[in-house]
């Protein structure tokens, strides 16, 4: 379990260390790396295509080579709103709902675009037969964006709601304060939500300079992986994409920025100790942060690898840094779980550091974690990097092939393997990615002096984050040892006088001319795209009857699980998270391999062993490379078998539930959707609910975990599910070695109830509030669904598809009420459902907006786009229904393509369903269903049903909130 509550945003680059070979400035080339490949078009733009045959899709990704990295205190922000005015609309698609049209007819699976330090990048998956015509969206969203001012200003309010939203939370106050410490002259190029008062200013000829710059092919990537040939891939893009010409005298940024000034290394001129009174952590624990600036990967590449490689050997559960900070008592760090180091690359924005989770805060927290990072700091990293031992020929052979493998898991899609290759494209460290991926070039003098370089001879910014309860007992203890006490209401670096902006002064008109003609795709129907899936499954039984189902596939990448069928109904509510607990257990310790046994070898192997929880059954599971997979398997079933409930694990696991409370009480979020199950569920049985809660946490016991343990491996009610490449015979013969051993009782085994439906009485809106909802409001309208195996369950999920986007197009980009809106279809023996408002922004016109919505959908009608005057050109349910189909059967099946997925969707349709190919008749099931069954069935739950409006906002903001 990790404690790390308020990391430094990670940036997910591939960690191998690489060896560089010669660029190869060529048109096209097959790379190092099987499956892919590289071109380059004559304007510079670059592809990297996957190819992969596993599933009828494609993941399309257009990547831009900018973001905060790019900001300055006048421009900071608008990178991100770009980014939101790119859905909008364009020479193809003329506005927002077009453009969400479109992207139903195309079958997209999901959809999203990012902003972050160093890239911009836009993404989706589809059928493959769709390939021409995803090309063609992206281009014209790329090369022919239309901005009106109705839309910009209505998405500048949507942005400024997420602004507002990130201020009111702890995590991202600490978070930018810090970057500010670290980053002085800079801070906005670390910041890419931006400027509160720079994006409510923004110009037009703002976004239009941003694509000037920016948005050209030599600064731009299209990455495709999936049911694709490369070449044609490549025939298509440079049809496409082929006449995008550049602004001339503009070159790729990843030149501009290497050429510019690198942010200070050693930016503090002393160590600076912060404390932070943070509501969601437990008030029984503190954590420690460290933080210094890293290598940037623009300018100290070599540096780079010495600190990933370090990042490697002081992770490990029995590393020399973890052992003795543990050992240390008067620390009171209970074990290596509660130790952890980070490293978080950027192209000039890195940051390196360790974090520690501790006991008892009000015994001299001060002075303690200005002892702890003293010594870490002056002697730890120092020792390590001085021990032959972390240096031997066998370590460094292990981290290669502990990279080695993170690549192959992390590669196991073409999804995966692009956007690993769209990590390195960013950084410019393409040619490292594509060469040999050897690991000669770690040496230990080398890391001894990136330690003395970076972590010991600089100053250090240590941050300590306590709960408000205990800080307001030693507040005094902290001030008078010369800690700075960060604020909720903190000024973030843009409301400093140092980076004021003058918004009179923005630009109002542009020279850009947006390109007229632009390149139209041939239309392909939906139902063309007809999924069709192949499985190899047996079904064997172990010699006590036990159930083994074992899918046979060609993946690197294999898991086992054992399914636990009973689920939350066997507790009343207040024992929630008890099952939960016991299977932390499971996967955590056991009899034969200690927690810290377990956790050496997991590390090293690159195999986790975890659980989940669901309302009909829990999940005890074990995922990674095939060549573990026999070495793992005895740890895998003694954690099951004989799980040992005592010392270390036990206290993790406690505190784990303390901090799950804390974190209920304290995010508007979770606090929601907690509220929302105690009222809807009162005197049902689904009041209880996987995790510990604030009325369970202090009734889970080990003498309870016990019991439950009992009856589960007594009453033999569980089956087996293992993928990959597994050997039938051979895992049977194992598992018959223990598992196979069990004798069972009928009298345990448990026996499923038969679960009410809910019943929703109608209420007025509940409204509750919190200070961490500052600026916005998190809303749920909840109402009673069709339950599991019913006859409305199908029509049901493609009307939430529908209707998510007509709440899409009415309620955030036609009066831009909230970030997000969607309505979310649960399955379950009684199911409640939710249309969701995330951040709102527009408090007086949520609920009319939402009617409005609803209205639409009800009269089976559905938004097409919009007119000049901004009123709604209507299509029909029936109109759309293929594409709806297709994109939920899409969804479906792009679930499948890794093995940890295939897992899932086999132990879901097997405890839901009582079919383990249940999926493949929904497949059959859902081409029957027509517009006025969907019609139908909204109609009688969304709108005839009792709904009823759930709320988490800000502090007198309670009567501001109309939602009905």
């Amino acid at each position: 379990m990790k404690f790390n509550f308020v990391k430094a945003i990670r940036k997910s680059i591939l960690l191998s260390v690489l060896s560089a070979i010669t660029a190869v400035n060529v048109f096209a080339e097959k790379t190092n790396i099987d499956g892919l490949s590289r071109f380059k078009l004559e304007n510079g733009l670059e592809l990297y295509v996957a190819e992969n045959h596993s599933v009828p899709l494609v993941y399309i990704e257009l990547a831009v080579r900018t973001g905060a990295i790019n900001q300055t205190k006048e421009t900071a922000g608008l990178f991100h709103l770009y980014e939101h005015m790119m859905f909008k609309g364009n020479a193809l698609y003329k506005d927002a709902a077009s453009v969400t049209k479109a992207l139903a007819d195309l079958g997209v699976t999901s959809h999203n675009g990012t902003t972050s330090t160093d890239c911009v990048n836009y993404f989706f998956t589809i059928p493959s037969a769709k390939l021409e015509e995803g090309l063609a969206f992206w281009n014209a969203a790329v090369r022919t964006l239309s901005i009106t001012e109705k839309e910009f200003e209505s998405e500048k309010k949507v942005v400024l709601s997420e602004i507002q939203g990130d201020q009111a939370n702890p995590s991202y106050v600490l978070h930018y304060f810090s970057n500010l410490l670290l980053f002085p002259d800079d801070p906005c190029k670390t910041d890419p939500r931006g400027s509160f008062d720079v994006v409510g200013n923004a110009t037009v000829a703002q976004m239009r300079n941003i694509q000037k710059e920016f948005y050209i092919p030599c600064n731009s990537a299209i990455f495709v992986g999936g049911d694709v040939n490369p070449d044609e891939t490549y025939e298509l893009v440079n049809k496409i994409y082929g006449t995008w010409k550049n602004t001339p005298g503009v070159v790729s940024q990843k030149v501009v920025s290497a050429s510019g000034n690198q942010p200070s290394l050693n930016p503090l001129s002393e160590t600076k100790f912060l404390v932070m009174p943070f509501d969601r952590i437990a008030p029984d624990m503190a954590q420690i942060e460290i933080s210094w600036r890293g290598p940037d990967m623009d300018y100290n590449y070599e540096d780079v690898v010495n600190a990933v490689y370090l990042d490697y050997v002081t992770g490990k559960p029995d590393s020399l840094l973890k052992t003795k900070l543990c050992e240390k008592s008067e620390y009171k760090i209970p074990d290596p779980n509660y130790v952890g180091t980070y490293t978080s690359f950027g192209r000039k924005n890195s940051t390196v550091g360790c974090y520690v989770l501790l006991k008892d805060p009000s015994d001299n927290l001060a002075g303690r974690a200005k002892d702890i990072s003293s010594y870490i700091q002056n002697t730890l990293y120092p020792e390590t990097a001085s021990d032959k031992k972390a240096f031997s020929s066998k370590n460094v052979k292990k981290f290669k092939t502990a990279q080695d493998d993170s690549f192959i898991k992390a590669s196991e899609t073409a999804e995966g393997l692009v956007t690993l290759a769209r990590h390195c494209w960013i950084d410019g460290e393409m040619e490292y990615f594509l060469g040999n991926r050897k690991s000669s070039s770690i040496k230990q003098s080398k890391v001894q002096k990136y330690v003395k370089d970076y972590l010991e001879s600089r100053n250090a910014l240590v941050k300590v984050i306590v709960n408000p309860s205990v800080y307001q007992k030693t507040r005094k203890e902290f001030l008078d040892a010369g800690y700075y006490e960060v604020k909720k209401n903190e000024e973030v670096w843009w409301q400093r006088e140092k980076f004021a902006v003058d918004v009179n002064s923005f630009p109002n008109d542009s020279d850009f001319i947006v390109e007229s003609n632009i390149y139209v795709p041939e239309k392909k129907d939906a139902e063309k795209n007809e999924i069709e899936q192949k499985r190899n499954v047996e079904v064997v039984e172990l010699k006590n009857g036990i159930k083994v189902y074992v899918q046979h596939t060609n993946s690197k990448v294999n898991a086992l699980a054992i399914g636990c069928m009973g689920g939350y109904e066997k507790y009343p509510p207040e024992l929630s998270g008890l099952e939960g607990n016991l299977f932390d257990v499971m996967s955590s310790s056991s009899k034969k391999y200690s927690m810290e046994t377990r956790n050496q070898m997991q590390y090293e192997n690159g195999v986790s062993i975890d659980k989940y929880c669901r309302t009909l059954g829990s999940v005890l599971y074990m995922y990674g490379m095939e060549k573990y997979f026999d070495r793992m398997m005895d740890v895998f079933v003694d954690g099951f078998l004989y799980p040992e409930f005592a010392g270390n694990v036990m206290e993790n696991i406690f505190d784990g539930n303390e901090q799950r409370v804390q974190n209920i009480l304290n995010s508007p979020e979770t606090l929601l959707q907690w509220t929302i199950g105690n009222d809807v569920f009162n005197n049902h049985p689904y009041k209880t609910v996987g995790g510990v809660t604030p009325d369970s946490v202090k009734n889970i016991t080990v003498e309870k975990m016990k019991d439950v343990h009992e009856q589960i491996i007594g009453g033999g009610d569980f089956f087996i599910v293992a993928i990959g490449t597994v050997k039938t015979k051979k895992l049977v013969k194992t598992l018959n070695k223990t598992i196979g051993n069990l004798e069972f009782d009928s009298a345990r085994k448990h026996v499923m109830q038969n679960i009410p439906p809910v019943k929703i009485e109608k209420k007025k809106p509940m409204i509750l509030t919190h200070p961490s909802a500052a600026g916005t409001a998190y809303c749920a309208r909840v109402f009673a669904s069709p339950v599991v195996n019913g006859e409305d369950t199908i029509p049901a999920f493609l009307a939430g598809e529908i209707y998510s986007d007509i709440l899409y197009n009415v309620v955030r980009e036609h009066y831009g009420i909230c970030y997000t809106p969607y309505s979310s279809v649960i399955t379950s023996k009684a199911p409640v459902s939710q249309d969701y408002l995330y951040k709102v922004s527009d408090y007086k016109n949520a609920g009319k907006a939402v009617k409005e919505a609803m209205g639409y959908m009800s009269r089976g009608v559905t938004v097409e786009k919009s007119n000049e005057d901004g009123s709604y050109v209507f299509s029909t349910v029936a109109e759309n229904l293929e594409s709806y189909r297709s994109k939920w059967l899409n969804s479906k099946y792009g679930n499948s393509k890794t093995t940890s997925g295939q897992m899932f969707r086999m132990i879901s349709d097997i405890m839901y369903h009582e079919d383990m190919d249940y999926d493949l008749k929904e497949v059959e099931l859902i081409k029957k269903i027509t517009a006025e069954d969907i019609v139908r069935v909204f109609n009688k739950y969304w709108v005839e049903g009792n709904g009823n409006w759930y709320a988490v906002t800000f502090p007198g903001n309670e009567k501001n909130l109309i939602l009905e």
